[in-house]
């Protein structure tokens, strides 16, 4: 019966064409663990339109976290736009390479990073 369950529930998830895959060009740090259970993280790609909502937990602290990604996001042709410390234990860094916007919020609650990417496609210019 518990199987039943659980297939019946999966086939919800994939019946509203909900999917989340980590992008190979936007980094992740190690020690940060991509969520997908209860449709927490969603991702979609059509032709050069990209919209993504990433949630991720692990241990690795926010500050070398953030170091890593102010350093591999350029060899992906990312550039920083935005580095902002909101409030102790938070960071948010925006990325952007063309039409594409990367935007990482990293924070620390009891003892777990917790980071969001929201990747999304700019409008082309007209």
């Amino acid at each position: 019966m518990l199987f039943s369950l659980l297939a019946a529930c999966v086939s919800t998830v994939q019946d509203l064409g909900v999917e989340a895959i980590q992008p190979k060009d936007v980094v992740v740090p190690n020690g940060l663990r991509l969520r997908t259970e209860q449709v927490q993280s969603h991702s979609r790609q059509a032709g050069d339109w990209r919209f993504a909502d990433l949630y991720y937990t692990g241990q690795t602290k926010v500050a070398p976290a953030c170091a890593h990604l102010l350093d591999r996001m350029p060899q992906h042709r990312w550039q920083l736009v935005a580095d902002q410390e909101p409030a102790p234990g938070e960071r948010n860094l925006s990325f952007v390479r063309g039409r594409y916007t990367a935007a990482y919020q990293l924070k620390r609650v009891e003892g777990v990073t917790r980071m969001t990417i929201e990747i999304r496609t700019e409008p082309a210019d007209q």
